[in-house]
């Protein structure tokens, strides 16, 4: 039973397993080979060469030996005669060497032949030698000794030198046929290796193809039906191969992936249409104008109140630019302003615009629609008719200043009258609990009379009818004239207010005075009954946010998120079981001061830390020379 591999990974595993397995295997039978050949080379340079060597060597030293046998025939010297002695060593030493490196046993019998003969040549050169000597006269003995060493000499020396002849030749001859050899081993391993390279080469190419076509046919015909499904084609199957491999599992996994999401396609399609049209109903028949664009400002949706409110039927207005439409449209054109300058998703803005000779009053709002990665897709705008409820405001600032108006005066009728009766004079005869409830009536008239004040500005400066009156004045001037009022409610409860965080080096600043001193008033007084006994009350101030920055912090309770959210809205204050509360009126008033002078306010705090209420207002500019000099329009409760 063959067994075959299940996983994709083991597949490709197991054809570079093979790969490193032939190339292992080539590179071993290389290798032995190559040391193979390695081997005998040097056992050719080590033997044959060696051979012949001492061969050349031998045939040297007989040559010499017979020279200085020669020579000393002709002179009978004494360093013939030495030479000839050192002729004949060394002839013995390279027969010797010749015997020891020649492997062959026939080549080893030839040298023991020289070698025999070469010792009956010693023999005949000594009987030579002899002759030579014998004589007194050398013209007497030289014919003897010539006939010896022609007729006995030199046959056996000849034998010697053609005995050495043959054996140089065979050596050359086996030298010969040893390159030869290593010569055919060469190239018989350069081809075989060549062979077996090019046979490995194409084994991979054809391996690498098969690998290509197993991973990539199910990529391709993914690829393909990932294309159809995204065009909306659910009816697309993969083909599954008959191999249980990672690759045919994802294919089994895509085909499970379609048939589901053809099955949620034929259920909610018409629910998802049915939803779609609900919403477009919905949005269309909304009061409020909604107005959808794209990312390049290009209009989606327009709305029926948008239509009524732009005088623009919305078949003119989608796929049109805003640009295009804007410049007859105020409204609109503020919207592509606000989007091109990248003012969107921020809080609500009240605009205003006329129609049909009245004026409207609408809340604005511009949101990014935008997808998973955060880019944006296009724009929302959305305005809120808020007209009817700005009328409604104003009506019911117009009673409260009235009621207002109309409760000062038997107030200060009472309160006067209160005076008159708790003087010394007429209060003598009363006792002492009918006296405490008269104080307590006088406190209680006071209450409300600043109350009524507090109501009585804030409609004058929601309305606009009170007037700034504008001078320059130096920051430490101005918190200190506003210390002088409240200095006796601080010394009460002996809470000191420090105005040394206000360098005198500030630059002036363009205000009302008199209208900011009541601001600092109002938050003087939150913070004195905040702080406890004998604590400390800083108000500092820098240059920053384009203008001069006022803090007044304190280190009482600190103020929770969720009331610090709503603190400068009207009538809102913060629960406190210890202390009395206030109208809810004094910090809506510090905001409508401080926003006629173009400058914002703001708190800083947190709970058991303390707080900073912080505003801005503008440095007085170079030349201003005094209190008239402001615009007419510039009223309190406007918009600077």
């Amino acid at each position: 039973m063959v067994l075959v591999p299940r996983s994709l990974r083991t597949k490709i595993l197991l054809g570079f397993a093979v790969v490193v397995l032939l190339v292992t295997f080539v590179s071993v039978w290389t290798v032995t080979n190559i040391y193979d050949i390695s081997h005998r080379a040097t056992s050719l340079i080590g033997g044959e060469f060696g051979t012949i060597d001492a061969g050349s060597q031998l045939r040297n030293e007989l040559s010499g030996y017979n020279m200085s046998l020669i020579q000393y025939m002709a002179n009978r010297g004494d360093s013939s005669r030495a030479a000839m002695t050192l002729h004949q060593e060394q002839v013995h030493h390279w027969i010797e060497e010749m015997r020891h490196s020649e492997a062959d046993t026939a080549m080893r019998g030839l040298l023991d032949t020289i070698g025999d003969r070469f010792r009956h040549l010693n023999v005949l050169v000594t009987e030579l030698v002899e002759i030579v000597a014998s004589g007194s006269d050398a013209s007497l003995s030289m014919p003897r000794a010539l006939d010896f060493y022609s007729n006995r000499y030199l046959p056996v020396y000849q034998t010697i030198v053609l005995a050495l002849r043959a054996q140089r030749d065979t050596d050359y001859r086996h030298s010969l046929q040893e390159i030869h050899l290593i010569d055919s081993s060469a190239r018989y391993i350069a081809l075989s290796t060549m062979i077996i390279a090019a046979a490995m080469l194409i084994l991979c190419i054809v391996a690498s193809q098969k690998v290509l076509q197993l991973v990539l046919m199910p990529i391709r015909q993914l690829t393909t039906s990932v294309e159809r499904v995204a065009e909306g084609d659910f009816q697309h199957d993969i083909t599954e191969s008959e191999s249980e491999d990672e690759l045919n599992g994802l294919v089994r996994a895509f085909n499970r992936m379609i048939r589901q999401l053809s099955a949620y396609d034929a259920m909610k399609l018409g629910e998802i249409v049915a939803e779609k049209r609900r919403c477009e109903t919905i949005v269309r028949d909304l009061t409020d104008v909604v107005v959808a664009t794209d990312e390049r400002f290009r209009v989606i949706y327009f709305n029926r109140r948008a239509e009524d409110v732009f005088g623009l039927p919305a078949r003119m207005a989608i796929g049109g630019d805003l640009a295009d439409l804007a410049p007859a449209r105020p409204l609109m054109l503020k919207m592509r302003e606000d989007i091109v300058a990248g003012r969107f998703d921020g809080p609500e803005e009240t605009v205003t615009s006329m129609a049909g000779g009245a004026e409207l009053t609408y809340n604005y709002e511009a949101q990014s629609i935008r997808n998973e990665t955060g880019n944006i897709l296009g724009y929302v705008l959305h305005l809120k008719d808020v007209t009817r409820f700005r009328q409604l405001d104003e009506i019911k600032t117009k009673m409260v200043s009235t009621v207002s108006h109309e409760l000062r005066t038997p107030l200060t009728s009472i309160g006067m009258s209160l005076e008159l009766m708790l003087e010394e004079d007429m209060g003598a005869g009363m006792d002492p609990l009918q006296l405490e409830l008269l104080h307590n009536m006088q406190e209680d008239v006071r209450r409300l009379q600043s109350f009524c004040n507090d109501l009585l500005d804030l409609s004058r400066l929601e309305s606009g009818r009170m007037r700034l009156n504008l001078a320059p004045i130096s920051p430490r001037s101005l918190a200190e004239n506003a210390v002088r009022n409240i200095i006796p409610l601080a010394r009460r409860q002996e809470i000191q207010i420090d105005t040394t965080g206000i360098p005198l080096t500030l630059a002036d600043v363009l205000c009302d005075s008199d209208r900011v001193s009541q601001v600092f008033t109002n938050l003087f007084s939150n913070a004195i009954r905040y702080t406890p006994l004998r604590g400390t009350i800083a108000v500092i101030a820098s240059a920053g946010n384009g203008g001069i920055e006022f803090r007044v912090r304190d280190n009482g309770p600190g103020i929770a998120p969720g009331d610090a959210r709503h603190i400068f809205e009207k009538f809102y204050q913060v629960r406190d079981d210890q202390r009395a509360g206030g109208s809810g009126l004094g910090l809506a008033i510090v905001k409508e001061i401080i926003d006629a002078h173009g400058g914002t306010v703001w708190v800083e705090s947190a709970a058991g830390q303390g707080s900073s209420f912080a505003f801005t207002l503008p440095i007085s500019p170079v030349g201003l020379e005094g209190p008239g000099e402001v615009p007419e329009d510039r009223k309190i409760g406007e918009s600077s």
